[in-house]
């Protein structure tokens, strides 16, 4: 199924060293991480700071600062800010870094290879967890990825929207003792012909032919859109349907939903 193949180690990193690694904006600080801060110009001041269990970093000159659960983003706007009522910002320079990233301990089960409890460098994403347990079993959905926190859903992940969009990063990073679920794939429609990709596609339940298309890498140009031929089993039995393709692209409308 299109999709698995993006759980390889060797075409997705996993970080079991988080040293000298650039964490991003939308990375979720918490205890254990370790931020240096580093100020040049008029004033100058280089130290690191680690994330106390109280969930706050503490630098002497400024007090205390509470941090955990901030994005990393947050992060620097708030520590710029506290350091700018000691250090003039306006004749001073200052650069934050996360130097360490803390170890978490996730729970990962559901259609996966490897099931069990990883202990992982926090820069981590979902992603790169299920490729370091050895990626999906061939039941395992890429549409469907959910992360529980505290017994709640708190993100639903779709492998499709991040291969297929550019535009979309949502790569959502875990903390400590979150649950990754895999859930059974529910729909798998298969593709040949005048297409990019031909294969094996995991539907939603509201997507049809045109997600398909979509997926598969759009219509090569010797393809005769007049016409597509659907062929399913219903009762022991196996119909041929042949649609009008034009038609249900320009209507935009799932005429005939795929099963």
């Amino acid at each position: 199924v299109f999709g698995h193949h993006f759980f390889k180690k060797s075409d997705l990193s996993v970080f079991e060293s988080s040293s000298h690694i650039k964490v991003s904006d939308s990375y979720v600080i918490g205890v254990g991480d370790q931020i240096s801060v580093n100020i040049w110009g008029y004033s100058e001041l280089s130290n690191a700071y680690t994330v106390g269990d109280d969930g706050a970093i503490f630098p002497n000159t400024v007090g205390k600062i509470f941090l955990n659960g901030k994005t990393f983003k947050q992060a620097k706007t708030i520590i710029k800010a506290r350091f700018g009522k000691s250090y003039n910002p306006q004749n001073s320079n200052i650069s934050i870094d996360v130097n360490f990233s803390k170890v978490i301990k996730v729970n990962l089960v559901g259609e996966v290879q490897t099931p069990g409890t990883y202990s992982v460098s926090g820069i981590n994403s979902v992603f790169n967890v299920i490729s370091f347990s050895g990626g999906l079993t061939k039941h395992g959905s890429v549409r469907e990825i959910l992360v529980v926190r505290n017994g709640k859903k708190v993100k639903t992940l779709d492998v499709y929207k991040f291969l297929t969009n550019p535009t979309y990063k949502d790569n959502f990073f875990l903390l400590n003792d979150d649950y990754i679920l895999v859930l059974p794939a529910k729909k798998i429609v298969e593709i040949g012909g005048a297409v990019a990709k031909p294969g094996l596609y995991e539907l939603k339940n509201n997507e049809g032919i045109e997600d398909l298309i979509s997926f598969s890498g759009k219509l090569l140009p010797t393809a005769y859109q007049n016409l597509i031929q659907l062929q399913r089993f219903e009762n022991d039995q196996q119909k041929l349907l042949d649609l009008p393709l034009n038609e249900i692209i320009a209507s935009k409308e799932i005429t005939y939903p795929l099963f």
